[in-house]
């Protein structure tokens, strides 16, 4: 094991950022609801697995009697963990341009 002990296997959620890109050059921080940043990236993931879901889609057409609880309540179970970890949470978006400038932000 490259790391050994040398890594958190868990860690304090003090601050969420919602970072992303607008048609601006500014760069803003603004506060932001924490339960919002959990609506946004479940919406996030739900687009990264279409293609995946397409699949499980099709299979579930073709034989509805063989499904998978964990694919068919898999955002309801995001969201809950989602929302339950972000609880209370300080968070803020942070808006920039595109390309962004790191040593900017």
């Amino acid at each position: 094991d490259i790391f050994q002990e040398r890594f958190c296997k868990s860690a304090p959620i003090d601050k969420i950022f919602l970072i992303m890109s607008h048609d601006d050059a500014s760069i803003t921080v603004e506060p932001y609801a924490a339960e919002a940043i959990a609506e946004q990236m479940i919406s996030s993931n739900q687009y990264e697995l279409m293609p995946f879901l397409e699949h499980y889609r099709a299979f579930t057409f073709a034989f509805p009697e063989l499904r998978n609880p964990f694919l068919d309540s898999m955002t309801e179970l995001q969201s809950e963990l989602l929302v339950k970890a972000f609880a209370g949470r300080e968070a803020y978006r942070v808006l920039h341009p595109y390309p962004v400038a790191f040593e900017a932000l």
